[in-house]
C-alpha cells in the first residue's frame, strides 16, 4: 500500500470512527466501566475500536495494530515487535473518554501509522470540536472542517508562535501541576485530552506541553511534530524522540496503571524553546500516581 492509500484509509477510518461516536455522545445511559488502571472505558470506546481494527486487518492484513482497548490483551512481545515493524497502525478510539463521558467536546478519534517505530502518518478527528479533521500529508499539516473529504477541501494550517506570549499556555496533565512547577510566568492548562495538549503544541497555540502518556496518546501528533519544529525530549535527560522503541514503555509494569505507558516525563515544544522549558522546571515531590 503506497503512501497515499495509506492517508486515505486514515482519513475514512476517522470518519467513520467519528460517526459511530457521535451516536453515543452526550446519551444518558451509556455505559460506562472502570479499566485496571482505574481509567474510564465507555460502550463508544469499544465500538470505535472495533470497527478500525477491523477495517485494518481487511485492508492492511499482517501490518501489526497496537489498540488502546486492546491493549490489555497485547503481550509484550507483541507490542515491541509491532515498534519495530516497518509498518504497524497504533489506535486511541477515543482520546479524552473523560471529557466525552461528561459531554465536553474536546476528544477525539486518534489513528497513526508508524516505520519501525516512527510516526509517519497521524490523523486526529474531532467530531465535537467544529468537525476539525488534522492530518499530515507527508511533511504538511492540513485540516479539513466539518470534515468530508468530497465536499471539504484540506487547508494547509499555517504556523504561529506562542513563545513570544507573556505567560504562554502550558498543557499538561492535572497531577503534573501537583509534582513539578515551572518558574517561568505561564498559563496551566488541562484539557482532558492528550492528543489536544500535543497539538496546540504544534499548532502554536501553547509554549509546551508534558506528557508521561501511552504510546496511543502521542503517536498521531508527534507525526506532525517535526515539519513544525516541534520536538519530544525527556525532561530529565533532554534526548529527543524521534522513533518510539520498546525502551520508551513500561511494557511489565509493578502497576496496572503504568502499562504501556512512557517510563518518564516528557517536555512537548518548540526546538528552540526547549532548553528554556527543562530549565525553569522544578519537581516539588515523588513521583505519584498520574
Amino acid at each position: 500500500m503506497d503512501e497515499q492509500s495509506r492517508l486515505d484509509l486514515g482519513e475514512d477510518l476517522a470518519l467513520e470512527a467519528g460517526r459511530t461516536a457521535r451516536r453515543f455522545y452526550q446519551q444518558s445511559e451509556l455505559r460506562v466501566d472502570l479499566k485496571p488502571d482505574q481509567s474510564l472505558l465507555s460502550e463508544a470506546d469499544a465500538a470505535v475500536e472495533e470497527h478500525i481494527t477491523r477495517r485494518l486487518r481487511q485492508d492492511c492484513a499482517g501490518e501489526p495494530i497496537i489498540g488502546e482497548e486492546a491493549a490489555g490483551d497485547t503481550g509484550p512481545e507483541c507490542f515491541s515487535r509491532a515498534l519495530l515493524a516497518d509498518h504497524a497502525w497504533v489506535v486511541d478510539p477515543i482520546d479524552g473518554t473523560n471529557n466525552f463521558v461528561a459531554g465536553h467536546p474536546v476528544w477525539c478519534v486518534s489513528i497513526a501509522h508508524l516505520e519501525r517505530g516512527h510516526p509517519v502518518l497521524g490523523v486526529n478527528y474531532f467530531p465535537a470540536l467544529n468537525g476539525e479533521l488534522y492530518f499530515n500529508e507527508g511533511q504538511q499539516l492540513l485540516l479539513r472542517r466539518d470534515a468530508d473529504r468530497e465536499t471539504s477541501p484540506a487547508q494547509a494550517v499555517p504556523a504561529r508562535s506562542a513563545a513570544t506570549e507573556h505567560s504562554p499556555l502550558f498543557m499538561a496533565y492535572d497531577s503534573f501541576f501537583y509534582r513539578y512547577r515551572l518558574t517561568r510566568p505561564h498559563v496551566p492548562r488541562i484539557s482532558g485530552c492528550t492528543v489536544w495538549n500535543l497539538l496546540a503544541v504544534v499548532l502554536g497555540r501553547a509554549w509546551g506541553a508534558a506528557t508521561s502518556a501511552h504510546l496511543w496518546d502521542v503517536a498521531a501528533p508527534m507525526a506532525y511534530a517535526p515539519a513544525r519544529g516541534v520536538q519530544m525530549v525527556a525532561a530529565s535527560s533532554g534526548l529527543a524522540i524521534e522513533s518510539f522503541v520498546p525502551e520508551c514503555f513500561h511494557l511489565t509494569p509493578d502497576r496496572p496503571q503504568e502499562a504501556w505507558k512512557l517510563k518518564e516525563l516528557h517536555l512537548i515544544a518548540p526546538a528552540d524553546r526547549v532548553g528554556e522549558i527543562r530549565g525553569c522546571l522544578v519537581q516539588l515531590g515523588p513521583r505519584g500516581p498520574e
